[in-house]
């Protein structure tokens, strides 16, 4: 692309001096916009400096031209040459711009100033843009109010940039967007209403974002996808789903089709609604559109079955991708591990797990956890371990979750020996035990009956890992205590419980003396009754008495 330009210089040099610079300026124009196009920034700026290089050494209309001290040639002041001069800077800022190169931008802004030449308001606007693009937002400010030092006046796109580059902050965007709109001759763009709308989307202002596209009507604006889509957006983000597929109603209405963005946003809202089989219909017309859904979408459609435990789908929709030759990605395959899991189907949780690795998809914590609760309802616990085993080789954070579904599937599958060693390591992975930790383990260990593991486990508990109980944990030992025909421990914890309760009751605490206390106070009459039938059965007359004594001895103490 030089050598043509270096033959443009020829071709000029050979016709009239003027004719032939101007000729030069709109050939090199020409190519420095091609090349910002490509996002060819470097070659842009290449071609400027050789622009720069050529007419320091030419003489046009007999005039020399002397360097500035940037050693920048000093453009001759004829108003088609300046024009022409900051149509090339400018198409070289845009260059920048489109590449992302927002500090070359404005080296080059300063260049224009060092020439001796004045910006115009395309110069600002595309600096402000890259700005915007780099998020270099305070600078962006700083363009939009030094426009009156320069003597220029903001343009719709001014406003539109300026707009766009406060998304991040909805109020300061509603304040640009007024001053736009009153404005000499409302210099507002759709450009301009799209961004409003878009920094209540991220505001979670669904409500504002509403309103704006309800004033959008009252303009010779016409609202287009992208200012529906933003809408639906908003109002899904904000677990509005009804609200956000009405206005996809309102989109049809309007006669405008909706793109990939729009479905993908649908498909979204469904998933958080569990509305599968509205998701699978919308797919379906997508078809019919004629309009290809992406990885987002199919992955959206998959966690929609998955959350309402339609794994069966969940592994059609995933074929029906594969057919249509879309890639799968990690949050593609953890939906489909996840569906698999809740429908008893682990061999097909691994192969999925297989074309992960095969794919070059990298695992994380949420694609194990999903395993592991495969296994866990395949009673697969030797696998679960397996599981944990590669956890710590590819060197991921184990978490609470994936830590108490292993220890559910070692609870059913009769391992609490090894459960326990679970439990003794999770304070070295940084883990504390929750009441949850506590509960599966116990409840495991009640349904084998295994009332003395329960009752060694549930000391355990208490007294090295600080555990907190609930009526839950207590139900699971007394129930085991029951079935093993124990009179003693059931005795202690009843006690026990009955003490829980009585502090709860009397507690300055309100937040103990709703569904806490409610819980205790059944579980305690609950135990209370068997533990009477239990002794009356076995003719304990000594176990009623000492029983009836502790518990007036506990209802004498004050806590």
């Amino acid at each position: 692309m030089l050598i043509w330009l270096e033959r443009v210089s020829m071709s000029s040099g050979s016709s009239g001096n003027g004719c032939g610079y101007a000729k030069l300026l709109r050939e090199t124009t020409r190519v420095i916009t091609r090349c910002g196009r490509r996002k060819q920034w470097a070659l842009a700026l290449q071609v400027l400096l050789d622009l720069q290089r050529k007419t320091q050494a030419a003489k046009i209309d007999g005039e020399s031209f002397e360097s500035s001290p940037s050693g920048a040639p000093i453009i001759p002041s004829h108003k088609s040459h300046v024009s022409l001069s900051i149509i090339s800077f400018n198409a070289t800022i845009s260059a920048c711009e489109r590449s992302s190169m927002w500090m070359w931008a404005l080296h080059l802004l300063r260049e224009i100033d060092a020439q001796r030449l004045q910006p115009d308001i395309a110069s600002l606007n595309t600096c402000m843009s890259a700005c915007s693009r780099a998020q270099r937002w305070q600078q962006t400010l700083d363009f939009f109010e030094g426009l009156g030092s320069k003597a220029l006046r903001p343009s719709a796109v001014t406003f539109g940039t300026m707009v766009k580059a406060l998304e991040h902050d909805w109020i300061r965007s509603l304040v640009a967007l007024q001053e736009a709109d009153r404005s000499p001759g409302r210099l507002v763009s759709l450009v301009t209403w799209n961004s409003a709308i878009s920094a209540c989307d991220k505001g979670q202002q669904w409500h504002i974002a509403l309103v704006l596209l309800d004033e959008m009507k009252q303009t010779d604006i016409k609202a287009d996808v992208v200012s529906y889509n933003t809408a639906m957006s908003a109002c899904c983000r904000s677990h509005n789903w009804i609200l956000g597929m009405e206005l996809l109603d309102k989109m049809r209405w309007t006669r405008l089709e909706m793109d990939r963005v729009t479905l993908n946003i649908a498909v979204a809202a469904c998933e958080t609604a569990t509305l599968w089989l509205v998701a699978l219909r919308m797919l379906q017309e997508a078809g019919e559109c004629f309009l290809s859904p992406d990885v987002f979408t199919y992955t959206s459609m998959i966690a929609s079955c998955t959350k309402h435990r339609q794994w069966l789908r969940a592994v059609q929709v995933l074929e029906t991708m594969h057919s249509q030759t879309v890639q799968p990605n990690a949050q593609t395959y953890n939906s489909i591990i996840s569906a698999c899991a809740q429908g008893s189907q682990w061999e097909r949780a691994l192969v999925h797990r297989q074309r992960m690795a095969d794919n070059f998809e990298d695992p994380n914590i949420v694609t194990f956890s999903a395993l592991i609760n495969a296994f866990e309802e395949g009673q697969h616990w030797e696998k679960s371990l397996q599981v944990l085993q590669e956890i710590d080789c590819n060197q991921i954070d184990l978490n609470l979750i994936a830590a108490n579904s292993i220890l559910s599937a070692l609870s059913i599958g009769v391992q609490w020996e090894r459960a326990l060693e679970v439990l003794r390591e999770m304070p070295r992975r940084s883990l504390s035990l929750d009441t949850v930790s506590c509960n599966t383990i116990l409840g495991g260990l009640q349904k084998q009956s295994r009332w003395v593991h329960a009752m060694k486990t549930f000391g355990l508990l208490r007294r090295v890992f600080s555990v907190q109980t609930d009526a839950i944990s207590y139900n699971s030992v007394m129930t085991a205590l029951q079935k093993g025909q124990e009179l003693v421990g059931p005795a202690a914890i009843y006690i026990n419980l009955q003490g829980q309760w009585h502090m709860a009751t009397k507690s300055p605490d309100t937040a103990l003396g709703g569904s806490k206390t409610d819980a205790l106070r059944a579980s305690n009459e609950h135990w209370k009754g068997e533990l009477q039938h239990m002794l009356g059965k076995h003719g304990n007359k000594a176990g009623q008495q000492q029983l009836n004594s502790r518990q007036r001895s506990r209802s004498q103490c004050s806590y």
